[in-house]
C-alpha cells in the first residue's frame, strides 16, 4: 500500500511516495491447499533424484520461459517405480506446465525434456 507525504522545502510543495511495510509474505501454496513441498531450477533437460512422496496427492508444476524465436518446449513427467508415470508438456514459448498426481507410486523421480535455451522451475506440492 502506498500513501502520499506532500513537503513543503524551501518554499516549494515536493510530493513524495511512501510505502508501507510489506505485510508477511504467505506460505506458497499449491492448488487444493496443498504445501510446498520440493523446488528445482535449471536450464535444459534434467532428472531429479529420486523423490518419496508423503502421500500419492501432489500436485507438480513447471513455469519456464524459453529465449529462443524458434518458439519452446516443455514436456514435464514423473516416473514412479511400480509403473506410474504422469505426464504433462506444452509448445510455447513461456508456459505452466502441471502434473495433478492422485493415484500411483510414491517413489520415483521428475524428468523436464526441453529447449537448452529455457529456464524454468519446478515445484512439487503435497
Amino acid at each position: 500500500m502506498r500513501s502520499r507525504l506532500a513537503v513543503l522545502v524551501a518554499g516549494s510543495l515536493i510530493s513524495l511516495a511512501v510505502a508501507a511495510p510489506a505485510e508477511a509474505a504467505a506460505p506458497d501454496l499449491g492448488a487444493q491447499g496443498l504445501k510446498l513441498f520440493k523446488t528445482y531450477h535449471g536450464d535444459g533437460d534434467w532428472q531429479s533424484p529420486t523423490v518419496k512422496l508423503k502421500k500419492r496427492d501432489y500436485r507438480a508444476t513447471v513455469k519456464y520461459t524459453c529465449t529462443d524465436s524458434s518458439g519452446g518446449f516443455m514436456y514435464l513427467s514423473w516416473n514412479g517405480d511400480q509403473n506410474g508415470y504422469e505426464s504433462a508438456h506444452s509448445s510455447k514459448a513461456r508456459d505452466t506446465v502441471t502434473l495433478n498426481g492422485h493415484k500411483g507410486a510414491m517413489t520415483g523421480y521428475f524428468k523436464v525434456s526441453t529447449w537448452i535455451d529455457c529456464d524454468w522451475t519446478v515445484k512439487v506440492y503435497q
